[in-house]
């Protein structure tokens, strides 16, 4: 959540403090935390499938929705645990 969060903050500081190109500094401030933000991602999709498979964990929690999902026709709906580890798991890329 920090990389994603301070990412904009960190290429304005880098655009304007660091003119032209300093490939260890934006290493470090940019390609390092991507790596590990992904494959922090990455490891997080099984974790939640494993939850939502837990049928006694999934009963206390209940029907929770974690955001809003818009299938390909337009309709709306809720996102729900197991479309949040299919989507984490079955992507084709990260942003």
């Amino acid at each position: 959540m920090s990389f994603a969060y301070s990412r904009l903050a960190l290429e304005q500081l880098a655009e304007e403090r660091f003119g032209g190109e300093w490939k260890y500094p934006r290493r470090a401030l940019f390609e390092i935390p991507d790596e590990r933000a992904t494959r922090a991602l990455i490891e997080l999709g099984p974790y939640i499938r494993m939850i939502d498979g837990d049928e006694q964990f999934s009963k206390r929690l209940g029907p929770i929705a974690f955001g809003e999902l818009t299938g390909l026709d337009g309709s709306r709906g809720p996102l729900n645990i197991r479309e949040v580890a299919n989507k984490v798991i079955h992507c084709e890329r990260y942003e």
